[in-house]
C-alpha cells in the first residue's frame, strides 16, 4: 500500500511540475521575451512594427468539452507601412474595430507589438484555410504569427498555474492535517479546505479554457 501511495505521489508531483512549467514558467518566459531584430520575425521574440492595412483571415473558435463555446481567436493579415512586409497577427476584434475601417485601412499607422509564435504548433489553426485567404498578399510566412495578446495570455498562464499549485497544496495540507490528527476527517476545517481547493481548480479551468 505504501508503495502505491509513494508511486501516486511521485506521479502527482511530476504532473504538477509539468503543469507549472507550461503555465507559470512559460508565462514568465513570454513576458521576458527579447525584441527581434528589425524586419526579422523569429519564434520566441517580440516584433514591433507599424500596420496600415489589416484583414481577418481566420477565426478559431474554442469549445469546452467540444460542446460549449468559450471564446474565439482572430487572425489578421497585416501590411506594414512600408508596403512590403506583411505578417499574420493574432489580435482581438476590438483591436481591429478601433483601428481599421470597413475596407481594412487604418487612418494612421497602427503599432503592433507581438510575440512571434509557430502557427504549426497552434492546435486548431487551419493553415490551408489561412493560405487560401492570404492569396498573393505580400511576402508572408504563414508558419509564424505575432500574438498581440501575449501579455494578457502570459498573465493568465501565471495566474492559472498559481491557482493550480495552491489547490494542490491545500489538498495535501488537508490530508496531512487529518493524518496528524490536527483536523477531524469530515469536519468543518477539512470541508473548508476542500471547498477552497475546488474554487481554485475552477479558477484554473476558467483561465485555461
Amino acid at each position: 500500500m505504501k508503495k502505491r501511495i509513494s508511486f501516486g505521489a511521485v506521479v502527482g508531483v511530476i504532473l504538477v511540475g509539468v503543469f507549472f512549467y507550461f503555465t507559470v514558467i512559460s508565462g514568465i518566459m513570454d513576458l521576458n521575451a527579447k525584441p527581434a531584430s528589425s524586419g526579422v520575425e523569429k519564434q520566441g521574440q517580440v516584433v514591433e512594427y507599424s500596420v496600415v492595412y489589416a484583414k481577418e483571415v481566420y477565426e478559431l473558435k474554442h469549445l469546452l468539452f467540444g460542446l460549449i463555446p468559450t471564446y474565439s481567436e482572430h487572425y489578421y493579415l497585416t501590411l506594414s507601412d512600408d508596403g512590403i512586409n506583411s505578417l499574420l497577427v493574432r489580435a482581438d476584434e476590438k483591436w481591429y474595430s478601433e483601428n481599421f475601417g470597413t475596407d481594412g485601412l487604418a487612418q494612421t499607422p497602427v503599432k503592433v507589438n507581438g510575440l512571434v509564435k509557430s502557427a504549426n504548433n497552434k492546435k486548431g489553426l487551419n493553415l490551408n484555410k489561412v493560405n487560401t485567404q492570404l492569396g498573393n498578399a505580400g511576402h508572408i510566412n504563414s508558419a509564424l504569427f505575432a500574438d498581440a495578446n501575449y501579455v494578457s495570455e502570459a498573465v493568465k498562464k501565471i495566474a492559472s498555474g498559481v491557482l493550480l499549485l495552491t489547490a494542490v497544496i491545500t489538498i495535501v495540507l488537508a490530508v496531512v492535517f487529518v493524518v496528524k490528527g490536527m483536523l477531524k476527517k469530515g469536519g468543518l476545517g477539512v470541508s473548508l479546505m476542500i471547498i477552497a481547493a475546488i474554487i481554485q481548480i475552477v479558477g484554473f479551468i476558467i483561465l485555461m479554457f
